[in-house]
């Protein structure tokens, strides 16, 4: 059996954009006039949005909510990308604001839908860059509201808008330090979100780091009152239940894919199953089965320069018996974005990539 010593490298990735001198960056980094800020917000879409003339109502920050965006949120046209916001429980998040700096008006977005969770809710944003100079990068205030309107928290973040397969590539040089089943390498391309669009337009599933998907059930097993005991486990007398909660979550999902033609893919998984045999059943307590599993895989691809599809082949995985597939598709890409799509029975799948790892939540 072949052992991996060493799985990942967890290396911060250089920007593929080229690095401005300090003060060259300094000197571009002048305010936006009105006009300019109006032309990048009048490009940013959502599915319901009224713009409504005026300042972005304010709000003392409270971090009460989070986005899983960093610092920037990155967009190309053609590419619709979910704002994920996060929130306390019992807090209802009906909408938000949503302005770019210096700008002469903002939008009123209601929320799209709210994730399984109940304390995430989701706006997805789409831009028609065709009539901007790119790469644009532009800071934004995200004000989530209540269902009166009233302001809960504010969000600041830089949007960067890019040209898709303009100047960057998703591929990267394999290391030296990377065999057929060990060694070391840095992540490129960090899993962002999965999002099935009906044929309509309408989001009905997502998928995230971090994003438990439970099942709530009830099993029935048996209990000997007489001694507070479970029943032998031969006893087929159901007389006792208990409330039982499944879950999976994806915690990570990151590619490499490189100029020879080869790929690494590494996983990170979370299950939690019913387990009959360690459940209380007189006390109606669950018992769980939990795993915590890290996948890596080998292949090979098919991209070339400037392709608009991709496939890839799995040769080699470190477990066999874990971990999940991945299928390729049509591929649009900026310098900070990857998007895997494909249609099936007659939904659109889209998983989107980033250059950045953003899996957690920021204020």
């Amino acid at each position: 059996m072949l052992m991996v010593s060493a799985l990942v490298l967890y290396a911060a990735c250089s920007d593929p954009i080229t690095e401005v001198d300090d003060n060259e960056q300094d000197e571009e980094d002048t305010e936006l006039t009105t006009s300019e800020a109006d032309e990048i917000a009048n490009a940013l879409s959502f599915k319901t949005s009224a713009k409504v003339t005026g300042k972005i109502p304010t709000v003392a920050k409270t971090s009460r909510t989070r986005m899983n965006s960093k610092d920037t949120i990155f967009l190309m046209s053609g590419v619709r990308i979910p704002l994920r916001i996060s929130h306390p429980p019992g807090q209802l998040i009906s909408g938000i604001f949503i302005a770019v700096r210096g700008g002469s008006f903002y939008q009123d977005v209601p929320i799209e839908m709210e994730e399984e969770s109940d304390t995430v809710s989701l706006v997805i944003v789409d831009v028609d860059a065709d009539d901007l100079d790119l790469p644009a990068d532009v800071p934004a205030d995200i004000v989530p509201y209540d269902n009166s309107k009233q302001p809960i928290d504010i969000i600041e973040r830089t949007i960067t808008i890019e040209e898709p397969q303009n100047q960057c590539d998703i591929l990267i040089d394999r290391p030296l330090t990377l065999t057929d089943s060990t060694g070391y390498w840095a992540p490129e391309w960090y899993w962002h979100h999965t999002v099935i669009f009906n044929p309509n337009g309408d989001v009905v599933f997502i998928n995230a780091p971090g994003n438990a998907h439970i099942t709530k059930t009830t099993y029935e097993g048996c209990c000997d009152f007489t001694t507070g005991k479970n029943c032998n486990i031969l006893a087929t007398t159901l007389n006792a239940s208990a409330d039982v909660v499944i879950s999976y979550t994806i915690m990570s999902e990151t590619f490499a894919f490189f100029s020879n033609g080869t790929f690494v893919r590494q996983t990170h998984e979370r299950k939690q199953n019913f387990d009959p045999t360690t459940t209380q059943w007189c006390s109606g307590l669950a018992g769980y089965t939990n795993s915590d599993d890290v996948v890596t895989y080998q292949g090979t691809h098919d991209y070339i320069t400037g392709d608009t599809n991709i496939t890839y082949v799995t040769k080699w995985a470190s477990c066999d018996l874990c971990g999940y597939g991945s299928p390729g598709g049509s591929l649009a890409y900026s310098c900070h974005l990857m998007v895997i799509s494909r249609n099936t029975e007659g939904s659109n799948q889209v998983r989107v990539y980033v250059r950045d790892p953003t899996s957690d939540w920021y204020d």
